[in-house]
């Protein structure tokens, strides 16, 4: 019944799974990697860790230690991304950077406190436009292109997020030779 939503089933979409994350070998490589981070925290009197992702074993095992040392974490989300804060959100230690006040929005939409929210900026963008302003002389605008999946993660849809591509590339000035 644990598999089970209104009377179906859905066991066969995790019974192959089930062998690989209750094996001894993805246990032991769990705990192994949780008590290694553990140990390094304290023995370096690590105050802060900084993940640009919750989604692997590695992370996770980073956020237990982290957690149970009663650590703070800053979270930023790797390149543009702003991807979901999930549960992650009722963690006490979790700090959250912004990249500017839409992603702020975001995340308060998401349900994460104003004062667990530092924004930070896109550093890397900084980078991106002060070398096209440099290169190319007479450019209007500056834009990049970033590959995410924010079509595939629901956060804007195909049309819409094409039709900005198309707007923003009628501005540019391509460089030629």
């Amino acid at each position: 019944r644990l598999f089970e939503h209104r009377d179906i089933s859905y066991w066969e979409f995790f019974e192959n799974d089930m062998g690989i994350l209750f094996s001894k070998e993805f246990l032991f490589t769990l705990i192994k990697y949780y008590l290694t981070f553990k140990e390094i925290l304290v023995k370096h009197d690590i105050k802060v860790a900084y993940l640009t992702s919750f989604t692997n074993f590695y992370d996770l095992s980073l956020l237990g230690a982290v957690y149970k040392l009663d650590k703070k974490v800053v979270y930023s989300s790797h390149g543009y991304t702003r991807g979901t804060v999930g549960t992650w959100k009722f963690l006490k230690n979790v700090l959250f950077a912004a990249g500017g006040g839409e992603h702020m929005m975001d995340l308060l939409r998401s349900g994460v406190k104003k004062e667990k929210i530092v924004e930070t900026g896109f550093p890397f963008l900084d980078e991106i436009a002060h070398y096209r302003v440099e290169k190319v002389s007479g450019a209007k605008k500056t834009v990049a292109l970033l590959t995410t999946t924010v079509v595939e993660s629901k956060f804007i849809v195909k049309e819409k997020y094409f039709k900005l591509i198309h707007e923003s590339g009628n501005d540019l000035i391509i460089p030629r030779g």
